[in-house]
């Protein structure tokens, strides 16, 4: 064989196992989504958009757990202080305008419209904080919004106020 023939084979070769590594390469490769499952994706929903919505808030205030179903006009909302020394639930329930607490193991019921004004405003602010955010915890250095779902099935039991 002279010089020539092998430069050819050699040639032809090469050119065949690029061309098989290649094929390798796209038919592993998940159509071009590495590291996917190609699964369809989801949008996060805006908690602009929310109906329901949970999450806990830590500050130097303390941390609470917040609840709320019926985002809007009727807007029924639980907060929870948690403190294994003090801790307290306050239930503001915007479809039959009633409020109550429960501070020290004995539920009470509250002025709805003095109630709803002392914890509504600061609930509306951290929506309003939370209204850009996609996934993770939100902070702006003094208070963390964790632990947030969009639109739960949150369990009714949670807003119930007991009557005697």
């Amino acid at each position: 064989m002279n010089k020539k023939t092998i430069y050819i084979i050699v040639a032809v070769l090469v050119v065949v196992i690029v061309v098989a590594a290649a094929g390798v390469i796209l038919l592993n490769n998940n159509d071009g989504n590495e590291g996917t499952d190609n699964q369809p994706t989801t949008t996060p929903t805006p908690v602009a958009d929310a109906t329901s919505i949970q999450f806990t808030v830590t500050s130097e205030d303390g941390t609470y757990l917040y609840s709320a179903k019926n985002i809007g006009d009727n807007t029924v909302l639980a907060i929870e202080y948690i403190d294994e020394s003090h801790g307290f639930t306050t239930i503001i329930d915007g479809e039959h305008q009633m409020a109550a607490d429960n501070m020290s193991g004995t539920w009470v019921e509250q002025d709805f419209q003095e109630t709803k004004s002392d914890w509504q405003p600061m609930f509306e602010t951290y929506l309003h904080d939370l209204s850009g955010w996609t996934s993770g915890d939100w902070t702006d250095g003094s208070t963390t919004i964790s632990n947030i779902k969009v639109n739960p099935t949150l369990d009714d039991s949670i807003f119930d106020i007991p009557t005697a």
